[in-house]
This record gives structure tokens, C-alpha cells and sequence, in this order.
């Protein structure tokens, strides 16, 4: 029994030796214009705080924001009001100063909590997922694309070739998803350090994002190997 397993385990390693040698002789080409445009190109990313000052840039110049704007007329009666409650103001000046310092209690313990700053960069990671599956996506159309052409031809199919091309594309497309996710989880453990929080709490992010990763991994082989 044991000769038999070594025997077998003795076949199992030519085999592979054999399939690694006419692998790396294997000639493709890591310059193709349509692939390279797919892994060289950026993902587009948008931290919380440059949403927020877009969204208010685009308030400021929205032209309703104008129309709610007080007229003259009211800004007038707003001052004749105003005037008139100026000595019943003065009076209650004491009861103001209490309130004030009521509502600067109320912020403090209002503070954001951990779940709120985690719900700001949600979107920002689901986003980056979504870019990241539409460039694999791209990748999977480019080499079912030159399948067909090769096809077409009468060239030699060598599913050897497609695997290393565009593993190859993919690990490349891969790093710069981790660069973008980077980016992000830096910023999400900076606000959470900010804030007074355990940079830790953003630790569920990079673990689904490990998972999602192995995931993108295994789908484009055998998505694109399905496909011919």
C-alpha cells in the first residue's frame, strides 16, 4: 500500500512539473490595449466628508435655496417684531443664558457613536464592490472576446494561455482594489481614533472585504472558463 502512494504521489508530481514547464513557455500578451485599460484604470473614490461638502456646495448653488430665502418686507416686519420683544428679551436674560447652556449639555451627549461613523463609510465600501465586480466583469468580456476572435481565426485555443493572461489581469486588477479599499479603511480608522474609539471596530470591514476578495478570485477562472 505504501509503494502504491508513493508511486502515485511520484506521477501527481511529473505531472504537475510537466504542466509548470509548458506553462511558463507559454508566450501571452500583458500590453493588450483592452485589458490594460480595465487594470490601469482608477476606482473612483469618495470619502464621507467630500460627499457632505459636495452635497452642500450644490445646496449653496441651488437656485430654491434662494426663493427661501426672507424678502425685504419680511426682514422688515421680522426687525419691527424684534424691536418691539427687545425689553421682554433683556428680562428673560437669565432664563436664556440656562437654556444655552441646556442645549451645549444635550450636544455632548449627543455624540456620534460607532455605529453612525460606520454607517457614513458603508456606502463608500459598497461603491468601491461595485466598481471592483464591474471591472471584473470587463475582464471576463475581454477574454471571452478574444476567445471568439481566436476562434474565428482558426487559431489554437490554449486554455493554459487564458488562465495565466488573465490571472494575471486579475491579481493586477486585485491590488489596486486592496490600494482603494486602503485608502478608505485609513480613513475610517482615523475618524473612529478622532472620535475616541478603538481603531479595531473597523476590523468587520477588512474581514468581509477578505471574503469578498476570495470570492472575485475563484469567479474569474471559472466564469470565464464557463463561458467557452
Amino acid at each position: 500500500m505504501k509503494k502504491i502512494l508513493l508511486s502515485l504521489m511520484a506521477v501527481i508530481a511529473i505531472t504537475l512539473g510537466i504542466l509548470w514547464f509548458n506553462y511558463s513557455k507559454i508566450e501571452i500578451d500583458l500590453n493588450d490595449a483592452a485589458v490594460k485599460e480595465i487594470t490601469d484604470s482608477n476606482f473612483e473614490v469618495k470619502l464621507p466628508l467630500e460627499i457632505e461638502e459636495e452635497t452642500t456646495e450644490q445646496e449653496i448653488e441651488d437656485p430654491e435655496i434662494e426663493k427661501k430665502q426672507p424678502t425685504t418686507s419680511q426682514v422688515d416686519s421680522t426687525q419691527i417684531i424684534d424691536d418691539h420683544n427687545e425689553s421682554i428679551s433683556e428680562s428673560n436674560s437669565n432664563n436664556a443664558k440656562e437654556t444655552e447652556d441646556n442645549s451645549i449639555t444635550t450636544i455632548k451627549q449627543n455624540k456620534v457613536t460607532v455605529n453612525q461613523i460606520k454607517g457614513r463609510y458603508m456606502p463608500v465600501f459598497k461603491d468601491l464592490e461595485r466598481q471592483s465586480n464591474a471591472k471584473l466583469d470587463q475582464l471576463l468580456s475581454a477574454a471571452y472576446q478574444e476567445y471568439k476572435t481566436k476562434k474565428k481565426n482558426g487559431e489554437e485555443i490554449s486554455y493554459m494561455y487564458f488562465y495565466k493572461k488573465y490571472s494575471s489581469a486579475g491579481l493586477q486588477l486585485e491590488s489596486n482594489t486592496d490600494a482603494a479599499f486602503q485608502q478608505i479603511y485609513n480613513a475610517l480608522e482615523q475618524e473612529l481614533d478622532q472620535e475616541g474609539f478603538d481603531r479595531a471596530e473597523a476590523k468587520e470591514f477588512r474581514n468581509i472585504y477578505e471574503q469578498t476578495k476570495k470570492e472575485r478570485r475563484s469567479s474569474i477562472l471559472n466564469n470565464a472558463m464557463g463561458s467557452f
